[in-house]
């Protein structure tokens, strides 16, 4: 018996859309293993079940179907295609979308568009099950809290992930450092990999969570889970870097030193820029300069600050602008030392307990990092 699914496109697109920034995207082993979107399909019942993961990160969702009839099936189909498909379809008011198997192919149905896609097999897919959510623990803003931590955390180091110490997210890459409240309620700490996690968690208030083993646990609502797999509880103690005894700060708005800094870029072209930040003389200065090109800089006034005699920073452009832009406040406290500006982390107090050390570029040695 054929079986055919008919769902109303903006629950399935939405659906679909967080499932394909899940499935991996690129050739590797994940790839190999867990290409594509699974979608389940049980005539009789209301919900139809989609997951997908990179095998760090596993995602399943319950969806309501306006109707489903024939057998009970898993088909699995090609995450990008699919997912380009279905939000390229009319969305609205009584728009529906129709899933029917044809032999090997799905064949897609809205209206008088229409599509079809080989299926991939799903016999070597991985297998996980729900999990209980009987003990789960409620926090607010997890998505957005997340988001301002992990992009100082190292993307190709495992031991480097988001760290959850029960009080506070720590992400580090060795050369940058962010710390950002987060009352988890758990004595028990653990790291998870970079993810998209935040992606589709940053405008959830309320999400559950919780702990075992293996995994990180969420549900951002009653109709869907996510898993992270923990991956190891080695994390660089990086508790002695957290300085609080600088002999000099300056607080500015943080979108005015954006400016420059973003100013500052638009000269550069080396794979590893490096951007001076100037203080001193009640002023704050951007400057970058291209051997063959020549050079651009900007100066914020700072009345009443640094007014010492200039000393110059260097620094990696990005980092900076990423850790000012992550501060949930717009003025922001900057701590350095001037006599030692080059071998000094910078520190940046983003507000509401948002915290940032940037390592100096290319002036701390290889192994004397954030932390070893």
């Amino acid at each position: 018996m054929t079986t055919e699914v008919t769902f109303e496109t903006a629950t399935l697109a939405d659906s679909i859309r967080k499932a394909a920034a899940i499935a991996p995207a690129r050739a590797g082993d994940s790839f190999d293993k867990a290409a594509g979107i699974i979608i389940e399909v049980y005539p009789g019942y209301d919900q139809i079940i989609i997951r997908a993961t990179d095998l760090l990160l596993f995602y399943m969702e319950w969806i309501d179907s306006l109707e489903a009839s024939g057998d009970a099936v898993r088909w699995r189909v090609p995450a990008k295609v699919f997912e380009a498909i279905i939000s390229a379809l009319p969305i609205g008011s009584g728009r529906t979308v129709t899933l029917k198997q044809e032999g090997g192919t799905l064949k897609i149905t809205s209206g008088r568009a229409g599509a079809s896609l080989r299926l991939i097999r799903i016999d070597d897919y991985p297998e996980w099950y729900p999990f209980e959510t009987d003990n789960l623990k409620t926090v607010a803003e997890l998505g957005a809290r997340i988001a301002q931590a992990e992009w100082a955390a190292a993307k190709d180091v495992p031991a480097l992930g988001i760290r959850f110490t029960g009080n506070h997210i720590l992400a580090t890459d060795r050369y940058r450092l962010v710390q950002v409240p987060l009352d988890l309620d758990t004595s028990e700490a653990i790291t998870i990999p970079p993810s998209v996690l935040s992606t589709f968690l940053k405008k959830v208030g309320e999400t559950r969570i919780g702990i075992d083993s293996t995994h990180f646990l969420v549900m951002p609502d009653d109709h869907t889970q996510v898993k992270a797999i923990r991956i190891g509880d080695k994390f660089p103690p990086i508790e002695k870097v957290m300085r609080s005894d600088y002999p000099q700060q300056i607080k500015f708005r943080k979108q005015e030193i954006m400016d420059i800094v973003n100013r500052a870029t638009k000269i550069g072209a080396d794979r590893f820029p490096v951007c001076q930040l100037i203080l001193g003389l009640e002023e704050i200065a951007a400057f970058m300069s291209e051997d063959e090109l020549g050079y651009i800089g900007d100066v914020v006034e700072l009345p009443g600050q640094a007014i010492h005699d200039r000393c110059s920073i260097r620094i990696h452009p990005q980092n900076f602008i990423d850790a000012l832009s992550y501060a949930p406040s717009e003025e922001v406290i900057l701590y350095y030392d001037k006599d030692e500006p080059r071998k000094t982390l910078l520190k940046i107090d983003g507000g509401s307990g948002y915290l940032a050390w940037l390592a100096p570029r290319g002036d701390v040695p290889k192994g004397e990092e954030i932390s070893k």
